[in-house]
């Protein structure tokens, strides 16, 4: 009988405990494996207004904001330069297929747009074709907010913007007066494989309410 007692109490106390652990355990590793997820890749790209802070993948998502001033908060991992974007009202780069290069793919780079070196404009510019770079060399950021920081082991760089330009056709405004969507695209490229698909691409379509 006492025997008895004690496989009933053991499996009372000592099962549900094990139980308890494993989940415990599993709950720790799947957020280590989460966080690592998160922080893979080169670079991560957020847009943030408000109390708005969307993270770019690659969807078909569309983030509505207010008509008012926002900013990119762009997180490079160590030793990574810096990401092309691209934020027209016009789809020829948001429409191209995933796996097809991108028009003009081997002279990306010679596509690049001015931007003030620092930001001083706060002005996003914007071109059917041309894209903006931007990133971080030798210790400063360069075409976003001069200020920068750590934050996971990545450096970030902030791009406040309270203007659009419009590339070539000498026209600025402010996100007030923005009447269409942006279709924003992210990537970089690697120059060694000129010739490679783009990595990381991510993309979005921004709705200003």
């Amino acid at each position: 009988m006492t025997n008895e007692i004690t496989m009933v109490l053991k499996s009372k106390i000592i099962y549900p405990l094990v139980t308890f652990i494993s989940a415990t355990l599993l709950g720790i590793l799947f957020s280590f494996t989460n966080k690592s997820n998160e922080n893979t890749g080169k670079y991560r790209l957020f847009i943030i207004q408000d109390s708005i802070k969307y993270e770019m993948t690659y969807s078909d998502t569309i983030l509505k904001l207010k008509k008012k001033p926002f900013k990119f908060e762009l997180h490079l991992a160590l030793g990574f330069e810096g990401t092309f974007v691209s934020a027209p009202y016009e789809k020829l780069y948001y429409d191209t297929p995933i796996k097809k290069h991108f028009k003009d793919w081997e002279a990306i780079g010679a596509k690049t747009m001015v931007e003030a070196k620092e930001n001083e404009d706060k002005t996003l510019v914007t071109s059917p074709e041309y894209v903006c770079f931007w990133y971080y060399e030798n210790g400063k950021a360069y075409r976003t907010d001069p200020k920068t920081r750590m934050e996971d082991n990545r450096i970030v760089l902030t791009k406040t913007i309270k203007k659009i330009s419009e590339q070539g056709e000498d026209k600025t405004y402010t996100i007030a007066e923005v009447s269409k969507p942006l279709y924003l695209v992210s990537f970089y490229k690697n120059f060694n494989t000129p010739k490679a698909l783009d990595v990381e691409r991510k993309r979005i379509k921004i709705v200003f309410e």
